[in-house]
């Protein structure tokens, strides 16, 4: 019974801290721009691992990146004529 009232006590205090914006958690429940940033962050590393099992490392490491830019470059002429 002890530890399930120690273990209790240490939850509430916890719960406390991050309702009042303490720790990582109060961070992440009051600050809305942390978490857009790490919804982002989430998103770009999936779109990386979806890469590097489709592609493998050396790809993704070495991918062209100027033929992007050019496509880039090309899309947004055709879209304003």
């Amino acid at each position: 019974m002890a530890n399930i009232k120690n273990t209790t006590e240490s939850l509430n205090k916890l719960i406390a801290a991050a309702e009042r914006g303490e720790g990582l958690a109060g961070k992440l429940f009051g600050d809305e721009e942390l978490a857009q940033n790490i919804i982002t962050l989430s998103s770009n590393l999936n779109e990386v691992s979806v890469k590097l099992n489709r592609r493998g490392l050396w790809s993704v490491l070495w991918e062209d990146k100027t033929k992007k830019k050019e496509e880039a470059e090309k899309a947004r002429k055709e879209k304003n004529r």
